[in-house]
């Protein structure tokens, strides 16, 4: 660990436990955490420093020329150059008279002096300020309580680390200590020393740009502060308590109606058997009982606060203003209304609802879950945290459909969410939770926006999740979207986006009428379709479009797979464009982008930027011998030998098949299709440089370009063939026919008996194998 003193900036080495230091010296450290610092921030001190500088320039060279102006005369910024530049609001006329230049020389130096004089002043009597808030926040923190302790320290390194950000200042780690005098010590960890740099002139390194010292009472005030909070509550608290105690004291069960008559203020105060009824009270009430069964009307003009263990509505509790509900247990019976034309705030550990819950704005705290199967509606913002949040009921059967509703509505179920039902949001929808379940009847809205956030890899969803504007859906680990797991979709001008920090795999495939963002920490699979009617973006470290896969865009496709991008058999990736030319492109970044015999086709331009570019195309099929017998004829050998007679002789006939190739394939090709250009490895870096230097292309296949084809890098263009050598040609199998015929040899049919003997009667041989 580098540590940085918060006063003076000097740096020091602390080992970790067990490790020793590097044989470094204090200096190069030193300079390397400074380079570190300052490059993170200070310019606005800087900048300060210049304009100061700048000013105090012009007000010299202006007495010079016979002119004094003070400082609210002069306008001073730092320019689109970088650099200081003043000049006069009101500009004055120069003199050239020496009696006037060494008057406006007099005049500013004495300007100097007084200003000189103010700022030490000011700035004594702000250090004898800081030093009495030090001493007072030093006494308070001393009487900091033990259960105190955690949050002082908390306080104290929130304000240290909001003044660091404030002014750029990077550091690995912020930490604070207390003596037994309430004095604080700030800790500063410094964020890296990998650079060396040059030190300054004398080979003495500068000091680093550290917190100051109001920083640091800021820090400790803070700290202060939370011993002051913590008394002012715990001053509230007595109050509250003595003021429910006196109540107490003047409240009556038996005398209820009569205490409620008062006017300007009510106050009830019931058994555990309450009154089934309640009348409608002028001004603010309060109920406060064990439990509460409300068969009746309790009504409020103004504000209405009821603080039970249970409450069972089963008719009418309203108020004017402010609904304020704490319970243990909320039930809300069919028919039941619980209303506020202001706010309406419940807090309970379970809270079921099968009537009406609505205000203006509407704030539910469950503490275990909430089990919506009525309606709860707010004209404005609608907050639910709940642990379990169930929305509908399975196997419901009732007419009426359980239903969220609010402009911005807010859900965060802290273990689970499940909804077979409505909910609306008029303006915006955000949903937080564990694990997440959309029924097949269950419709998630949001007219502008719809968000989900997943804090676990739990995403299931049968039902619609939809917006006219934005949705998004993270989760932390791998999301599949199967048969059973819809993505959310969005209306002609959204954005829809899916993040995952592990796979993304379509099965199911995934429609949206406008643009589709897909952010994958790891791999983008797609195993049946993606379409967008907009733009389609990709990134993730690899993208397969698989076998029969579509990735398929109205206006543009933009993939980027950082280590490869696969498109695979008969897979396509289209841009199909809008048709007025101002949008049909397909760009594709990867380190490998490999087209095996998959389409990739642009109704404008095709860009491709990688490493390893490989088009493919594919031969099935064989090369096979036919057999064919070629070659025939007679040959007489030996003709005039006489065998057993005169005028006897032999006829032989010889006949050889010479193969021939006959040849069944098939050409699968890649296709890389462009409307107008093809650019194969063409993008720059900010710098103008090659995305990738060493780039080489490989095609088998076809690029189709309406234009040009531009190419950087090695292109190997090559077709598919498949050859037979003569040897492998040769050593085929042949047919060879030999006919021997004797022209002595004759066989009667009417005649059994052979006349002759027979030498040989058309003797036919058959040879098949190799002919050498």
């Amino acid at each position: 660990m580098v540590n940085i003193d918060s006063t003076t900036g000097a740096v020091q080495l602390v080992p970790a436990a067990g490790a020793s230091l590097p044989a470094l010296e204090l200096t190069l450290v030193q300079a390397a955490v400074q380079r570190a610092v300052l490059r993170a921030g200070q310019v606005k001190a800087a900048q300060t420093a210049a304009l100061e500088a700048a000013r105090n320039a012009y007000l010299a060279d202006a007495a010079a020329h016979g002119i004094v102006y003070t400082a609210a005369e002069l306008k001073a910024v730092i320019g689109h150059d970088g650099m200081p530049h003043v000049s006069a609001l009101t500009p004055k006329t120069p003199s050239s008279d020496p009696a006037v230049i060494a008057q406006a020389k007099a005049q500013l130096q004495a300007q100097q002096v007084a200003a000189e004089q103010a700022r030490a002043q000011a700035q004594q009597a702000a250090q004898q300020a800081a030093k009495a808030a030090q001493q007072a926040a030093a006494q308070l923190i001393v009487q900091a309580t033990p259960d105190q302790l955690a949050a002082l320290k908390s306080a104290a390194v929130q304000s240290l680390h909001a003044a660091a950000t404030q002014k750029n200042l990077q550091y690995a780690s912020i930490d604070v200590s207390f003596d037994a005098q309430g004095n604080m010590t700030p800790r500063l960890g410094a964020a890296s020393w990998i650079d060396v740099p040059v030190t300054a002139a004398g080979g003495q390194p500068l000091k680093l740009p550290t917190l100051s010292a109001d920083d640091v009472l800021a820090a400790q005030l803070a700290a202060a502060q939370v011993v002051t909070d913590a008394r002012h509550r715990a001053a509230d608290s007595a109050a509250a308590q003595a003021q429910a105690e006196r109540v107490k004291a003047v409240q009556s069960a038996k005398d209820a109606a009569a205490v409620a008559a008062v006017a300007g203020e009510a106050s009830v105060s019931t058994t555990p058997r309450a009154p089934t009824a309640i009348a409608s009270v002028q001004g603010p009430v309060q109920v406060g009982t064990a439990s509460l069964t409300n068969r009746g009307q309790l009504k409020a003009t103004q504000d209405l606060r009821v603080d039970v263990t249970a409450l069972n509505n089963q008719r009418i509790v309203s108020a004017g203003t402010l609904a304020d509900v704490v319970a243990d247990a909320v039930h809300n019976e069919a028919g039941g209304q619980i209303t506020a034309q202001g706010k309406l705030r419940a807090h309970a550990n379970n809270v079921v609802n099968a009537g009406t819950i609505g205000a203006g704005e509407v704030a539910l705290t469950a503490g275990h879950g909430l089990l919506n199967r009525g309606t709860i509606d707010a004209q404005g913002t609608l907050e639910v945290h709940a642990t379990h949040l169930v929305n509908g009921v399975t196997g419901a059967t009732d007419v009426t459909r359980a239903q969220l509703r609010g402009a911005l509505v807010d859900l965060v179920a802290d273990q689970r969410f499940s909804n077979r039902s409505e909910i609306v949001g008029t303006d915006a929808l955000s949903i937080t939770t564990a694990k997440f379940a959309n029924a097949h009847t269950g419709q998630i809205y949001g007219r502008n926006a719809t968000t989900l956030n997943l804090t676990q890899a739990a995403y299931q969803n049968q039902g619609v999740i939809a917006s006219d504007g934005q949705a998004s859906l993270y989760v932390p680990g791998a999301l599949n979207l199967n048969g059973t797991a819809l993505a959310p979709t969005t209306g002609a001008d959204g954005l829809l986006t899916l993040k995952a920090a592990g796979d993304i795999t379509f099965e199911h495939g995934l429609q949206s009428a406008g643009d589709v963002l897909l952010q994958s920490g790891s791999s983008i699979n797609n195993r049946s379709h993606v379409v967008a009617g907009g733009r389609l973006g990709a990134v993730g470290q690899h993208i397969v479009n698989e076998a029969d896969g579509l990735m398929w865009a109205g206006q543009q496709v933009d993939l980027i797979g950082v280590q490869s991008i696969r498109n695979e058999h008969n897979a396509q990736i289209i841009a199909a464009g809008s048709g007025d030319g101002t949008d049909g492109d397909v760009n594709l970044q990867s380190l490998s982008v490999t087209n095996d015999l998959g389409t990739v086709q642009a109704a404008r331009d095709l860009n491709v930027d990688a490493v390893k570019l490989t088009n493919a195309a594919r031969l099935t099929g064989s090369v096979t011998s036919g057999g064919q017998e070629t070659s025939q004829g007679d040959t007489s050998i030996g003709e005039g030998y006489t065998l057993f007679g005169p005028s006897r002789y032999d006829n032989y006939r010889l006949s050889i098949g010479i193969d021939s190739l006959d040849s069944d394939l098939d050409v699968n090709q890649g296709m890389l299709q462009a409307g107008r250009d093809v650019n194969l490895n063409q993008g720059k870096d900010a710098q103008g440089r090659a995305l990738y230097g060493a780039a080489s292309a490989t095609n088998h296949g076809q690029v189709l370009a309406g234009g040009d084809v531009n190419v950087t890098g090695d292109l190997n263009n090559v077709g598919l063939t498949q050859t037979v050598t003569l040897a492998d040609y040769l050593k085929r199998p042949a047919a060879i026919s030999l006919t021997v015929t004797d022209s002595a040899a004759s066989f009667s049919p009417a005649e059994p008996a052979i006349r002759q003997p027979v030498r040989a009667a058309r003797l036919c041989v058959r040879v098949r194998g190799a002919v050498v």
